[in-house]
């Protein structure tokens, strides 16, 4: 259909509900948002079927994470500043980010505190079951990503990510906890 600008657009519109008050309509939209994570987990796992990729666990949140090298330092727990060395992909192999990759112009590892939202919610979720010198393959489901805000022409709403991650360093957060100065996807 092409408008022209004035035209006119005729249609129905069904009232599903209403709401009386602003609580109400926060609680039914996490009720959405709930229900569009457990139907991209449900596709992440189809997915991981499809590609015959197996020996993965699953996060309490709906991560996915298969383990390529299991490391023997220290878990990269909440609080602790970490740093790790990552690629970031969509499903079809577009390459989006990477602090590896010359390309992205910032080779050099990435550091953040971890639980403490400076990186997206899979993340988060993620890296405390990861020790020091683990190298993993998360496949984090869009709603644990960026959700429906598109990050770029590279990253459109509603991208499921595979990040190849490697911890390479666990250690005391001795600054205050502050927002990075670049988000792991180099935005």
């Amino acid at each position: 259909m092409c408008l022209s600008r004035g035209g006119t657009i005729r249609g129905y519109i069904t009232v599903l509900g209403t709401f009386n008050r602003q609580e109400e309509i926060y609680k039914d939209q996490e009720q959405e948002a709930q229900k569009e994570t457990q139907r991209e987990i449900a596709a992440m796992e189809e997915y991981l079927k499809e590609q015959k990729i197996s020996g993965y666990t699953k996060t309490p949140k709906g991560v996915f994470i298969k383990i390529e090298r299991q490391g023997n330092g220290p878990k990269a727990d909440s609080g602790l500043l970490i740093s790790v060395n990552y690629t970031g992909t969509l499903k079809n192999g577009t390459k989006f980010d990477s602090n590896v990759d010359p390309a992205f112009g910032h080779v050099g590892p990435f550091e953040f505190v971890a639980q403490t939202g400076a990186v997206v919610p899979g993340w988060d979720d993620a890296i405390v079951l990861l020790n020091k010198g683990t190298k993993a393959k998360l496949f984090v489901p869009a709603m644990l990503a960026y959700g429906s805000n598109a990050q770029g022409e590279k990253l459109p709403a509603f991208s499921d990510l595979i990040f190849d991650l490697e911890v390479m360093d666990v250690k005391p957060n001795v600054a205050p906890a502050q927002a990075p100065t670049q988000d792991p996807h180099g935005h």
